[in-house]
C-alpha cells in the first residue's frame, strides 16, 4: 500500500470516486461518494496511444479495490475512466 509520506505515487479524485497508482504497480480505487457503495460490476479504463484497456471489477464492503495494474510507460499523469451503473467519470492521476 501506498503511504502519504512516500513518493512516487500518482493519485487522483472525481466526484465520487478516489484512485492511486503506487510504485508496487497497484492500483487503488476507492469510492468516496455520498450514496451506497456501489455493488454492481465497475469498469475501469485506460487509453494509450490507439489501445483502450479496461478492467472490471467490484467493490469491497468498505468500498475499496486493490487491482495489480501495470502501466505501459512511466507517466507524467493518467487519464482514468470509471463507469458504474449509468454513470461515468474520468480523472487524472498525478505524481505526488
Amino acid at each position: 500500500m501506498y503511504s502519504e509520506s512516500s513518493s512516487g505515487y500518482y493519485v487522483g479524485e472525481s466526484e465520487n470516486w478516489k484512485v492511486v497508482y503506487d510504485r508496487d504497480k497497484n492500483l487503488i480505487i476507492e469510492y468516496i461518494g455520498d450514496g451506497a457503495i456501489p455493488q454492481e460490476k465497475i469498469e475501469l479504463s485506460r487509453k494509450f496511444k490507439e489501445m483502450k484497456f479496461t478492467t472490471p471489477f467490484h467493490l469491497s464492503e468498505e468500498g475499496k479495490k486493490t487491482i495489480d495494474f501495470q502501466f505501459s510507460e512511466e507517466p507524467t499523469s493518467y487519464e482514468i475512466t470509471i463507469q458504474w451503473k449509468e454513470h461515468i467519470e474520468s480523472l487524472s492521476l498525478k505524481e505526488m
